[in-house]
């Protein structure tokens, strides 16, 4: 808990002087940063438009749907983190409206590697409901 480097962690350790978002200017949690966030949210209602499952915050952090959704909200989450960390560590200015195709190439990367490992209705989902 509290452990990954979001403003509001990364001022509680004395990194940065500044918890607020870059983009919305709210208190930058890890829930603001995988959920909340315009940036963040775009990607979940595009999610939503391409697969028609409605995805939560508790689903993003918990993980309560079927374990090919799971699976796929996790790597989707931990994609908008990794494109969230390493913009703001390399202070890159990032639009406000976040989309699937900020985090299609990382995503896509993954469906490959499940399909090599046997996970194919993973993999199967990404390419034929996500990125057709």
């Amino acid at each position: 808990h509290n452990i990954l480097p979001c403003n509001v962690n990364l001022k509680r350790w004395r990194k940065i002087d500044n918890s607020t978002c870059r983009i919305c200017n709210e208190e930058e949690t890890i829930e603001h940063m995988l959920f909340y966030c315009n940036f963040s949210a775009n990607i979940w209602r595009e999610f939503f438009q391409k697969t028609k499952l409605y995805v939560t915050l508790d689903d993003v952090i918990i993980g309560l749907k079927s374990n090919v959704i799971t699976i796929v909200i996790s790597i989707i989450a931990y994609a908008i983190f990794r494109t969230w960390t390493f913009e703001n560590m390399h202070n890159v200015r990032r639009n406000n409206q976040g989309s699937l195709k900020d985090v299609e190439h990382y995503v896509k990367h993954q469906a490959i590697l499940y399909k090599q490992i046997g996970w194919s209705n993973i993999s199967d989902f990404i390419t034929d409901k996500l990125f057709p």
